[in-house]
């Protein structure tokens, strides 16, 4: 779990500098569309007040302003744009919510447009300060290493390829140096520690050695809490194969929590449960009357067989449930086989569903019932599960969560057939890494980018 280095008041800061910039895009935009300077409807100024809340809201909801000294431009950007898709989303519901179609699409144009140059330009100037001024060196903080194993040897190099961290290596400690570090970074034994780093002024001690040597611990902690200096702990986590955790205390005992599944809690479950009934019904009410029959009745002229294909896949906690589509093939006795390309199966209307991926369409009615999610991980057949759940780790976590009509595997070009064991490897870290890193923001950016794909047809898709 990372945790901000900064001050509230420096978010706070950033929080007021980001709402001074997007009003001043609005009055500027609001210029443009009407030649004023001056409000003259009143329903402007209630707009830029729901603007400023709602993205209050949404920043705050992608900790926006969570900074640390190893926080890089690329994920703060990414924060940013997910913030800045969420804000629209947001913004387009209250339009519908209270019925507002009135506003000029040109404001909100020039409005997002303005503030999302001049927010992205805020940050890359403050990036680019604070990198030259940490490389500097001026002021940068004197450290040491405890231990030589495996984790200190990946700090060093940390340090020593990261110039500009605001951290400056003087060398480490160890009574068995174990030869993974440089020995002109050697300082001496364990016993030395106190009297080196009173001398030569560190100002943060490093313990990179396993946690058992209890007296050890203690004299340290002792060490820096008398001497107001900073102990920090690298554990050797390689084994767990994890790039995050989250610690939390029950009471004062400290609890890894190695299952990262952010939808485990039962305030993001309801928030993606409403965003999924809302989603879909809006989609349902839009094609139910006009798309639906045109494609039923392409179905029907092109070849026998109902309108409709249903299958029995495994959901949420490998459940099984019957999942819909659009019928794109002839009727067959052999549905667990996955399509091919230029299979002989597929009818001409169902090349096309599938290519468009208008096939899917019906699922929206899985994703009412709550046996879908409009975004998660593609449900899969049940030979599928059977094979791939034997031969690939961490396949039968992508069922922790309910499946989804689109996902992040599909949008990073992992749909369709899987010819060989290595796309599905792939399939399933992309799964996984949305399961462990969901956010509404997301879900919004991943069916942006579906629409996207069907727009242009995706080559995937057979």
């Amino acid at each position: 779990m990372i945790k901000s280095y900064y001050s509230r008041s420096f978010s706070i800061l950033l929080l007021i500098i980001d709402l001074l910039l997007i009003d001043i895009a609005f009055v500027l935009a609001y210029k443009l569309r009407f030649k004023d300077f001056v409000f003259n409807h009143n329903e402007y100024i209630a707009l830029l007040v729901l603007i400023d809340i709602v993205w209050i809201i949404a920043s705050l909801y992608n900790d926006v302003y969570l900074f640390s000294k190893v926080t890089q431009i690329r994920h703060s950007t990414l924060k940013l744009i997910g913030t800045f898709l969420l804000h629209l989303f947001l913004i387009s519901l209250c339009f519908v919510a209270f019925k507002e179609y009135d506003y000029s699409r040109l404001v909100l144009t020039y409005t997002y447009s303005i503030s999302i140059f001049s927010i992205f330009a805020l940050r890359v100037v403050y990036f680019l300060v604070t990198k030259q001024y940490y490389k500097s060196g001026f002021n940068a903080k004197q450290c040491v290493i405890v231990g030589s194993g495996d984790a200190a040897r990946r700090l060093f190099n940390y340090f020593n390829h990261e110039k500009s961290s605001g951290y400056k290596l003087i060398g480490f400690f160890d009574d068995n140096p174990t030869g993974l570090m440089p020995d002109n970074y050697y300082l001496g034994k364990i016993d030395q520690i106190q009297d080196v780093c009173s001398k030569e002024n560190i100002n943060e001690l490093y313990y990179a050695k396993d946690l058992t040597d209890i007296n050890l611990i203690k004299n340290l902690t002792d060490y820096v809490d008398k001497n107001f200096k900073y102990l920090k702990f690298v554990p050797d986590l390689r084994g767990l194969q994890k790039s995050k955790f989250e610690i939390t205390f029950y009471s004062d005992i400290p609890v890894m929590n190695y299952t990262q599944a952010p939808l485990g809690g039962f305030f993001n479950q309801k928030i993606k449960r409403v965003f999924d009934i809302t989603f879909s019904l809006i989609v349902l009410a839009i094609l139910v009357p006009f798309v639906f029959p045109i494609i039923a009745l392409l179905i029907k002229l092109e070849s026998k067989g109902p309108i409709f294909f249903k299958q029995l896949r495994p959901g949420k906690g490998n459940k099984l449930f019957e999942c819909y589509k659009f019928r794109t093939m002839r009727v067959n006795g052999n549905t667990e086989k996955q399509a091919t390309k230029d299979d002989p199966r597929i009818t001409k209307v169902g090349a096309f569903l599938r290519k468009t991926s208008l096939d899917e369409l019906p699922q929206f009615i899985n994703s009412l019932k709550g046996d879908m999610s409009v975004v998660g991980p593609r449900p899969n057949m049940i030979s599928q599960l059977e094979y791939y759940s034997k031969e690939i780790d961490k396949y039968n976590f992508r069922h922790f969560i309910t499946p989804g009509i689109t996902g992040y595997a599909q949008v990073n070009g992992f749909r369709g057939e899987t010819k060989d064991i290595e796309l599905m490897k792939k399939r399933v870290q992309y799964d996984a890494w949305y399961i462990e890193n969901w956010s509404l923001t997301l879900d919004v950016k991943i069916i942006i980018m579906t629409a996207w794909r069907m727009a242009k047809g995706d080559e995937a898709a057979y």
